[in-house]
C-alpha cells in the first residue's frame, strides 16, 4: 500500500514539470523568426529559433566621413561605404573608399549583431599607405591594419560609431614593430 502511494505521488510530481516550458499550451510549437523587423519574419512562427536576419536594414550606399583628432586626421577624411552581402545575411562586406587608401578602396567584413549594430573586427595585412605622419615627418609605409568598432544604425538609416584603427608598420623604414599608430575615430555615414 505504501509503495502504491509513493508511485502515485511520483507520477503526479513528474507530470507537472513541463507545463511552464511551453509559452502557448495547447498549440504546436512553430519555430522560426518572430521579429517583425527581420528580413525573414514568419508570422506563422510562435517560438523564435535565433535565425532572424537584418541585412536589408543595413544594405546600401553611404556617404561617410571619419573624424580623427590625432595622426590619422590627415589620412582619413571622406570615406564612403557600400554595404553588400558576403556569405550569409548577417555577414556583410563594407567597401570603404578614400583617396588615402590603396586603389581608393578597401574591403572590411562586418557582422550584423541585431537591428541596430554592425560590428567591425578585421585585420588587413600589408596595406600600403602614402603620406603617413611619422617620427621624422611624412613617409610612405606598409602596415598591418586592425579595424574594430560598432556602427549603430540610426532611425533614419544612417550609421554612426567609433572605429579604432591599429596600424603596425611592417616595411623596412623602422625596426619591426617599432612604429605603431592606434587611434579611435568617429565615423558618420549618411545612407543614400
Amino acid at each position: 500500500m505504501m509503495l502504491c502511494a509513493f508511485m502515485i505521488s511520483a507520477i503526479a510530481i513528474t507530470s507537472c514539470g513541463d507545463d511552464t516550458m511551453d509559452p502557448n499550451p495547447g498549440e504546436d510549437a512553430v519555430f522560426g523568426c518572430t521579429d517583425p523587423n527581420a528580413d525573414n519574419f514568419s508570422d506563422a512562427s510562435n517560438q523564435d529559433n535565433g535565425t532572424c536576419t537584418y541585412f536589408s536594414l543595413f544594405e546600401g550606399n553611404y556617404e561617410g566621413a571619419f573624424e580623427c583628432t590625432g595622426l590619422l586626421m590627415d589620412i582619413f577624411s571622406e570615406a564612403n561605404a557600400e554595404i553588400s552581402f558576403v556569405f550569409n545575411p548577417n555577414t556583410v562586406s563594407v567597401i570603404v573608399t578614400s583617396d588615402a587608401l590603396p586603389n581608393n578602396a578597401i574591403p572590411i567584413n562586418g557582422n550584423i549583431a541585431d537591428t541596430e549594430t554592425l560590428t567591425l573586427n578585421q585585420l588587413l595585412p600589408g596595406v600600403p599607405i602614402d603620406s603617413i605622419p611619422g617620427p621624422m615627418g611624412m613617409f610612405t609605409g606598409t602596415f598591418d591594419i586592425t579595424i574594430s568598432g560598432d556602427l549603430i544604425r540610426q532611425g533614419n538609416g544612417d550609421l554612426v560609431g567609433d572605429v579604432t584603427f591599429d596600424l603596425l608598420e611592417i616595411s623596412d623604414m623602422f625596426p619591426p614593430g617599432s612604429f605603431n599608430i592606434v587611434e579611435t575615430c568617429e565615423y558618420t555615414a549618411i545612407r543614400q
